[in-house]
């Protein structure tokens, strides 16, 4: 999958594109959909950083250049064996709006700002493929407009389980599920709207 750049080969004279000492990575995307003023993405972007210094410590020598880079989360797209379920039952929980349906593909997000707001989008993107194991990321959500206790019982009507992964019963969080089992945390501290 992805491209293959010809800069990977070989020596480079800039000191950022090194041979037998860099990282390397592609990453397919899929064509933007609704809300994203309908621009289309190349279909894979790669890159590779050069990190190497003489004490073998590959990261010391370019930490300034590596700070001075930031990005935003602008989208989490999760496989969903039924999209239009999930897409319902996390709207309602964040008080997202659909953006967009694409290819079985649904956004939703923030009604007032969209992709590319203050707020990531989701995308909830059709698989068959089971899950097998633990996830390795979560979401973790807090109440803007009542305490932990109401909102957890609101997202509970929603269609949220509570689901053990392990926890002592102490924690100041609860841990849910949505209604495909993936598991997320609603936070004891509550936030102002944004």
């Amino acid at each position: 999958m992805g491209e293959h750049h010809p800069q990977c080969d070989g020596p480079t004279a800039d000191p950022l594109l090194v041979s037998n000492s860099h990282v390397h990575a592609t990453h397919p995307r899929r064509p933007r959909i609704l809300g994203r003023s309908g621009a289309t993405e190349p279909t894979a972007i790669a890159y590779r950083v050069a990190l190497p210094d003489a004490a073998g410590d590959r990261l010391s020598g370019h930490l300034g250049t590596l700070r001075g880079m930031a990005c935003r989360i602008s989208e989490l797209v999760i496989d969903a064996a039924d999209p239009d379920r999930l897409a319902a039952f996390w709207g309602e929980a964040l008080g997202y709006v659909e953006l967009g349906r694409d290819e079985g593909a649904i956004e939703i997000g923030p009604p007032d700002a969209g992709f590319g707001g203050p707020q990531p989008t989701l995308v909830f993107v059709p698989s068959s493929d089971p899950r097998t194991g633990k996830l390795r990321l979560h979401i973790d959500v807090n109440a803007t407009d009542r305490d932990q206790d109401a909102e957890l019982e609101r997202l509970l009507a929603l269609g949220a389980r509570p689901a053990d992964v392990g926890q002592s019963g102490t924690e100041s969080w609860h841990v849910l599920a949505d209604p495909e089992g993936n598991e997320f945390c609603l936070l004891r501290t509550r936030l102002q709207p944004l």
